[in-house]
């Protein structure tokens, strides 16, 4: 069985596909599976790895024709489109429907009805013109949480969906910070309007605590970053640090040291920083804008509307319960991870599903046909 993975970029800035991706290839790999990675080079950002499985094509053939051209000298079983919209996933489409090669596209939340507001005159022409042709030829569409699923149904994809989260790297228990300042309650990701930062920082100002500090560590546009600093200082939060863009060790280090992580986005496909904050043994307080209503249901945090007083107020809360409550917590959020979303219990799903399309068989239990 051989597979390759079709993605437009594996920067560590572009964020979770390119983490899962990387993360789930490997892992499948060691389970002597043959996935390989094809995508494009960065001349300007660090990518996430250069290993002898992942096929970097030149920036300056990262146009549809040229990557179409530079996908005949694979020879594939499966493949696996990790995008939509962009030229590059298009042209691995084309690639497997000229070899009469199966494939699955993963939506990767690009499907929301937020996500179709970005651009969407563009989106709406290309779903027209091919996108929702690609989606409707696929062996399977991969969602990574019911919601999305339901959201990719809405909008007319009608062949069989798998529903498989993203991967998390498991590496024992939490880590101990050193750390020894202010306890922290923090944000971690993308600074974009969508992830309502604006609010958070409105919410906290509600808080009213200075034992605390309120860290926020991501980057984004020079303007969007002006913007929110500006808002803090123009409410006086003198409690708050920019920490700026942090990856791999640095980045686990830094959750290492938050007692909680608040993500209020309005729309979020999976949120990969929530399960890596819970496998730290860091509680988590996420916006109904996340699929992870499992907060809730395993006790290991808050699943909350995204509004200024339920924020601060579920701040309050979380500040208020003692040590020893926060760190069951903790611990209830490495169980549930451990339990669904390790890269071994992703990548044996994902493994039974290639399989499934390849031999066919019995469906497996995560696939559903309407």
């Amino acid at each position: 069985m051989k597979v390759l993975n079709v993605i437009p970029s594996l920067e560590i800035k572009s964020g979770g596909p390119a983490q899962s991706t990387y993360l789930l290839t490997n892992e499948l790999r060691k389970n002597h599976a043959d996935v390989e990675i094809v995508t494009v080079d960065s001349l300007t950002d660090e990518v996430i790895g250069r290993d002898d499985y992942i096929h970097y094509i030149p920036e300056n053939q990262k146009n549809y024709f040229s990557f179409l051209r530079s996908l005949d000298c694979f020879s594939p079983d499966l493949l696996h489109v990790q995008s939509l919209w962009h030229p590059i996933a298009h042209a691995g489409v084309v690639y497997a429907s000229k070899k009469h090669t199966p494939y699955i596209v993963s939506t990767r939340g690009m499907l929301y009805p937020s996500a179709l507001q970005v651009s969407c005159l563009k989106k709406r022409i290309a779903w027209n013109l091919y996108q929702k042709y690609d989606l409707n030829r696929a062996a399977v569409i991969h969602a990574t949480c019911m919601q999305e699923m339901r959201y990719n149904r809405e909008k007319g994809v009608k062949v069989p969906i798998a529903v498989i989260p993203n991967a998390i790297p498991i590496q024992g228990d939490a880590l101990k910070s050193t750390y020894t300042g202010k306890k922290r309650v923090g944000f971690l990701g993308r600074f974009h309007p969508i992830k309502n930062l604006d609010i958070l920082i409105k919410a906290w100002t509600l808080v009213d605590t200075k034992e605390w500090e309120f860290v926020l560590v991501g980057s984004g546009t020079k303007e969007y970053v002006s913007f929110l600093k500006s808002l803090a200082t123009d409410l006086k939060v003198t409690n708050i640090r920019f920490a700026g863009f942090l990856h791999g060790e640095e980045k686990c280090q830094m959750l290492a040291t938050f007692q909680y992580l608040v993500l209020p986005s309005q729309s979020e496909n999976f949120g990969m920083v929530i399960p890596e904050a819970l496998i730290q043994g860091v509680p988590v307080i996420a916006s109904k804008g996340t699929p992870w209503e499992e907060l809730n249901t395993h006790y290991c945090g808050w699943w909350v509307d995204n509004d200024v007083d339920t924020l601060a107020s579920t701040i309050r809360e979380a500040l208020s319960i003692s040590e020893e409550e926060r760190i069951a917590m903790g611990k209830r959020g490495q169980q549930l991870v451990k339990d669904n979303y390790s890269v071994e219990v992703v990548a044996d799903k994902m493994e039974r599903l290639y399989e499934w399309i390849l031999y066919a068989g019995e469906m497996p239990e995560f696939v559903y046909m309407k």
